[in-house]
């Protein structure tokens, strides 16, 4: 759900999204991460937009380890947006 909306989002505005779903109550610690990236040609077929999408999920003890996966991956050289 979360990627066909940032699909939506990224047509025209290019960005590094981090999607991060986690669940500190998982009866088993697991951690995975995947990169997915969104790339849209204008309707004149003039202007290509690319964005990237950075998911993690998190469960059980692995969750303690969200700040530092987080701001591993920040930029200073793109703008910063949260959307809660």
């Amino acid at each position: 759900r979360n990627t066909l909306l940032l699909a939506r989002i990224t047509e025209n505005h290019a960005c590094r999204a981090i999607v991060i779903g986690a669940n500190p109550h998982a009866k088993n610690d697991r951690m995975e991460a995947w990169i997915s990236a969104h790339c849209h040609i204008s309707r004149a077929g003039t202007k290509r937009v690319c964005s990237e999408q950075i998911s993690f999920l998190l469960e059980g003890a692995t969750v303690k380890f969200l700040p530092s996966i987080v701001f591993s991956q920040l930029d200073s050289d793109l703008p910063l947006y949260l959307w809660w």
